[in-house]
């Protein structure tokens, strides 16, 4: 299915994130992530520099298909919900001061696919992302990058706030630390596919990404 314009800035769908007010539009599965994340937070050293992810907009993201995740390494030295600050992020105009870019390339990833998957009778195979011409295309990157986004999903291995770069041991360390309840998030959210950005090696060690069978009988996504 496409995103289109009007589906984000319908009350129903997204709860009009073109304000700066934004709010995440509230479904079954954010309940349940917001309850996991509540019962995740009380077992880490500092539940105060816990920092909640997950879908975005619940309502865009049934509909979206393929239902992309994107699996990230941490927030760095971001506190807060990461719903909130990209759903903020998303809204802006222009890219506001002191964020970082990697948003507005992922939502370029996903627009991109969604668009093709949405026109896959007429389009060629895509087998990397350079294959998704639109990707390469800068009016239509500026006009959709918002909307593939906002259909999106984000999971960090690592919840709590950290420093400015990442150091891989320690992601290592707190995927291991906390494999059961991202385990738990995947089945909650239910993607389609994971993107890893940069994290497959670390998430293939923690034993996140499975050698071959599915996640588990809730979840068969497929990890790229």
């Amino acid at each position: 299915m496409a995103i289109t314009e009007s589906m984000l800035h319908s009350p129903t769908h997204a709860g009009n994130i073109t304000t700066c007010e934004h709010e995440i539009a509230v479904g079954p599965r954010t309940q349940a992530l917001n309850k996991l994340f509540a019962r995740w937070s009380t077992q880490t050293t500092d539940p105060g520099k816990f920092n909640p992810d997950g879908i975005l907009n619940e309502q865009v993201w049934e509909k979206a298909r393929p239902r992309i995740a994107l699996l990230m390494k941490e927030t760095y030295d971001l506190t807060g919900d990461l719903r909130k600050h990209l759903l903020w992020q998303i809204g802006e105009e222009k890219r506001p001061r002191h964020c970082s870019i990697w948003p507005k390339v992922a939502g370029r990833w996903i627009a991109g696919i969604l668009h093709q998957e949405a026109h896959k009778e007429q389009a060629a195979p895509i087998k990397t992302f350079g294959d998704v011409a639109l990707i390469r295309n800068e009016d239509w990157q500026h006009e959709n990058w918002r909307l593939g986004l906002a259909s999106s999903a984000v999971i960090n291995l690592k919840k709590l706030t950290g420093r400015s770069s990442a150091q891989n041991a320690e992601l290592l360390a707190a995927a291991r630390r906390d494999l059961a309840f991202l385990k738990e998030e995947l089945e909650i959210i239910q993607p389609d596919v994971v993107l890893c950005c940069h994290t497959f090696h670390i998430a293939r060690q923690a034993s996140l990404i499975p050698e071959a069978p599915p996640l588990s009988a809730k979840c068969e996504s497929q990890f790229v």
